[in-house]
């Protein structure tokens, strides 16, 4: 794993702390990126963080709902993924 993918997800991570959201899980999937993964009610969400960018796929009731890829760190907002 990189250590600006850690980098990038500690910011992210921050953000969301700071939005009083629940901890994602954090794990890696073998590669470069950080992955956060974390369920609200009937939605699950998938971020994957690399140096300074991420993307995700939102899921409602297991049918995938909207994604995105290559977005960077300052643009984090988390309307993305409501």
């Amino acid at each position: 794993m990189e250590e600006a993918a850690i980098d990038t997800a500690e910011a992210i991570l921050s953000n969301l702390k700071r939005a009083n959201y629940t901890p994602p899980e954090v794990s890696w999937h073998g590669g470069d990126a950080v992955v956060m993964l974390w369920t609200a009610k009937d939605m699950t969400f998938a971020i994957t963080v690399t140096d300074g960018e991420w993307g995700y796929v939102a899921r409602r009731a297991g049918k995938q709902i909207r994604e995105d890829d290559s977005l960077k760190v300052e643009r984090f907002a988390l309307g993305y993924t409501r």
